[in-house]
């Protein structure tokens, strides 16, 4: 049986959403992935099996030196790289 899982935006919800990915049993090849922003996000992390250790030591490394909101945003797309 095939599901859909769906994802929606949100960015403070990222990391739950992550988190939920990771800790449910799931058969990754039975679902249709649907995500908005970061649910995609979330969603391609969790398909190319990246681990959730990982994720958030290079959250951490990128962002360690931001002082202001502004200062995240320009980093942004080197934590996506």
């Amino acid at each position: 049986m095939t599901s859909i899982l769906l994802n929606g935006g949100g960015g403070f919800q990222f990391w739950w959403k992550l988190g939920v990915l990771h800790h449910l049993n799931i058969d990754k090849n039975n679902i249709y992935y649907i995500g908005i922003s970061s649910g995609n996000l979330a969603n391609i992390l969790f398909i190319c099996d990246i681990p959730l250790d990982k994720i958030i030591y290079e959250s951490e490394i990128t962002f360690k030196n931001c002082k202001s909101l502004k200062d995240a945003v320009k980093v942004i797309p080197q934590w996506l790289d």
